[in-house]
């Protein structure tokens, strides 16, 4: 390359600083520092980020979070119903700037659809998010996932890709913007800042050892978010007092296994597949048993596909004024056998005759695959 002579250096980022092909905080005699300047498309999606951030907040239940955004001027905030089904009925959101208020878990979507709405209250100056028109994102569109990743203890976070796939029959977006546990609840936003759906689930992808399968890890591309036509429909129920009381992903599907077990020894096999019932945050089989009191019974749930995970609980008949009801209280629950091996197994102590219910599921939201199941007397 020809040397140029200070001179024409000069000239030269004139022209390009003139055209705003880049951009220099000193001056030109100090041609050392040369910062590229952002494209248009560059700046508005660090806008989009920068703008949603204010809308977004991190919700806390305990040692578990999720996220989710706020929707109108009085703070309603949407969410997953996963992230706060079994929650107490106010938890703890935290906004950007480090503020953290109570939010009253004021109620569910209904038919199965994964989505919470909570409510906060004597806040200033509060930024909602504006939603899309329903049917604006399109396969091909740029977006953007919104929430706090992995650990509470993280900023909340923007990430950029586009949408995959988009089901009008589930309602579900598939896009390739990162995801991980604890963006659940959060928006997806298009590059005009409208929310476009509300992250959900992150699919899972078999790990091979031998061309054998021997579990899953959390996909890097295949990311699922339900569309805003739901949130509208939250949003609806919610003026007209016809939100659910609690959590309806449960009652997804009857499609699932609903059977009974025993505690012989014997082994069931079973799977956990898309269209499964949906169970706090995953796809779940059930199955009752009956037990007398001081029974020991150990319960062993084997996978080389999923991330197995097992749930105990005693289940008591109620009478109502709608009539009988079934409630379910937890005893135990387990989900892996130790470091490295991610069956799971339980034992515990019946503590009274009766009917017991166990949650035959996956880890991990959105995992399906094959497993086997055994429960024994001792």
């Amino acid at each position: 390359m020809r040397n140029m002579n200070n001179k024409n250096v000069k000239q030269t980022l004139s022209t390009l600083i003139t055209m705003g092909l880049v951009w220099c905080s000193f001056p030109l005699n100090n041609y050392e520092t040369i910062v590229l300047a952002e494209t248009p498309q560059e700046q508005r999606a660090n806008r989009v980020c920068e703008n949603a951030l204010k809308s977004v907040v991190k919700v806390k239940i305990g040692d578990g979070h999720g996220s989710g955004f706020i929707v109108n001027q009085q703070g309603l905030i949407v969410t997953n119903a996963h992230v706060v089904d079994n929650a107490p009925s106010v938890v703890t959101v935290e906004f950007s700037d480090g503020r953290k208020v109570p939010a009253d878990v004021i109620g569910f979507a209904n038919n199965g659809v994964d989505l919470a709405l909570l409510q906060i209250h004597d806040q200033d100056n509060l930024q909602p998010l504006p939603l899309a028109s329903v049917g604006r994102a399109k396969v091909g569109h740029n977006v953007r996932t919104l929430g706090t990743p992995l650990n509470p203890d993280y900023p909340i976070m923007c990430a950029s890709g586009s949408i995959t796939s988009i089901d009008n029959q589930t309602q579900q977006i598939s896009h390739n913007a990162t995801m991980s546990k604890g963006n659940s609840g959060g928006p997806l936003v298009n590059t005009r800042g409208q929310v476009v759906g509300v992250n959900t689930w992150v699919a899972k992808v078999p790990i091979y050892i031998d061309n054998q399968p021997v579990g899953t890890t959390p996909s890097s591309s295949i990311n699922f978010s339900q569309s805003v036509k739901l949130v509208y429909q939250l949003l609806e129920d919610h003026k007209n007092k016809n939100l659910a009381s609690k959590s309806t992903i449960d009652d997804n599907s009857s499609s699932s296994a609903t059977a009974d077990i025993s505690v012989n020894g014997q082994k069931i096999n079973g799977t956990l597949e898309q269209g499964d019932r949906f169970t706090n945050g995953s796809y779940a089989d059930w199955y009752f048993f009956q037990a007398r009191k001081e029974q020991t019974v150990s319960i062993e749930m084997n996978s080389r596909q999923l991330d197995s995970l097992l749930e105990v609980y005693k289940v008591t008949t109620v009478q109502t004024p709608k009539g009988q009801e079934r409630r379910y209280k937890k005893l135990a629950n387990n989900n892996d056998q130790g470091a490295g091996n991610f069956d799971a197994k339980v034992n515990f102590l019946v503590p009274e005759d009766g009917l017991y219910l166990v949650l035959a599921r996956s880890k991990e939201t959105g995992e399906t695959g094959n497993y086997s199941l055994r429960a024994i007397s001792r």
